[in-house]
C-alpha cells in the first residue's frame, strides 16, 4: 500500500494495528485527513464521475482501548471499535466474512477473474461454514468473539457494502500478526 491508499479510501480497517504509535506520519498526514473529509478533493481526481465520495470511516478490530482509538475518535470520524476476545481473530474475520458473503457485498466477476474458484469452494465449506444456518454461524462467532453481531455486521457493511450506484467501497486494510515482523496490508 502507499500513502494514496490512506487518502482515497471509503474504510480505513486496523486489525491489531495501532498506527498511531507505529506509523504516526501515515496515520496523522493521510488517514487522518481522510476521515475528516479532507481529501475529498483527491476522491474526486481518481473517482469515476458520479461516484459518491464522503469521509472515510474507520474500523479499528483491537482488545484494548488504544491511542489509535482516541486518535480516530478525536477527529470525528466514524469509528467502530471491535474488541474481540484474545485469540479469536480467525473467528472475527470469518464473522465478518460471513456477513458479506451472506450480504451478496462482493463482485462476482472479480472473484471469477481473480480467485481460484477451487480454493474459494473450499474456504467457503471450511471457514464461511455455508452448511450452516447464518444465524446460528453468526451467534457462535458472538459467543466465542466476544463481538456483538450487530457491530459484526456493521464491519462488514462499512468494509464491502456497495456504494450508492453500485460503486465498490475501497477498503484499506492494515493486518498486524503475531508472526510478522511489521504490519501488512490486504
Amino acid at each position: 500500500y502507499c500513502y494514496e491508499d490512506a487518502r482515497l479510501a471509503d474504510t480505513i480497517v486496523l486489525w491489531g494495528s495501532n498506527a498511531y504509535d507505529t506509523a504516526t506520519v501515515f496515520f496523522v498526514a493521510h488517514m487522518i485527513p481522510n476521515l475528516q473529509g479532507a481529501t475529498s478533493d483527491e476522491k474526486k481526481a481518481n473517482f469515476p464521475k458520479g461516484e459518491p465520495i464522503e469521509a472515510a470511516r474507520i474500523v479499528i478490530v483491537d482488545p484494548r482501548i488504544s491511542s489509535t482509538v482516541n486518535a480516530a475518535h478525536e477527529t470525528g470520524a466514524k469509528v467502530l471499535h471491535l474488541r474481540p476476545n484474545l485469540g479469536t481473530d480467525y473467528m472475527l474475520a470469518n464473522a465478518v466474512a460471513r456477513v458479506v458473503w451472506e450480504k451478496k457485498y462482493y463482485n462476482k466477476d472479480f472473484l471469477n477473474q481473480h480467485t481460484d474458484m477451487s480454493s474459494f469452494e473450499d474456504y467457503k465449506k471450511k471457514s464461511l461454514e455455508l452448511d450452516m444456518p447464518y444465524k446460528n454461524f453468526i451467534a457462535r462467532a458472538q459467543k466465542i468473539t466476544g463481538v456483538p453481531v450487530d457491530q459484526i455486521e456493521q464491519a462488514a457493511m462499512w468494509i464491502a457494502q456497495p456504494k450508492p450506484g453500485g460503486h465498490w467501497r475501497r477498503s484499506l486494510c492494515l493486518l498486524y500478526t503475531s508472526d510478522a515482523a511489521d504490519e501488512r496490508s490486504s
